[in-house]
């Protein structure tokens, strides 16, 4: 039916050929950013791990309960940064 002439076909298949190349291009771009999602989020847990790290030595020589890696994890990066600046206060406190 589509084939009557060969202009309505050539339409037909260059309409076709757009919509496989526009479905394409939505789908790297999809790729692209739940890539670029979970480098993110590598990248904030991996700064997690570092200030837990930190925390949980502070705690040691300041004598503190030490916060299990489960507790610090289930913090966010701001609450960890700050609850390292006042652990890291308290030390220079206790040491000057």
């Amino acid at each position: 039916m589509i084939s009557k002439s060969p202009e309505e076909l050539q339409y037909y298949e260059d309409r076709l050929k757009f919509l496989r190349d526009e479905q394409g291009k939505l789908e790297a771009a999809r790729e692209e950013g739940l890539e670029a999602g979970r480098e993110a989020g590598r990248e904030e847990g991996r700064e997690q791990g570092k200030l837990a790290g930190k925390i949980q030595v502070l705690q040691e020589l300041l004598g503190d309960s030490v916060s299990t890696d489960d507790e610090l994890q289930a913090l966010d990066v701001t609450k960890l940064t700050s609850q390292l600046q006042l652990l890291q206060e308290r030390l220079r406190k206790r040491d000057a």
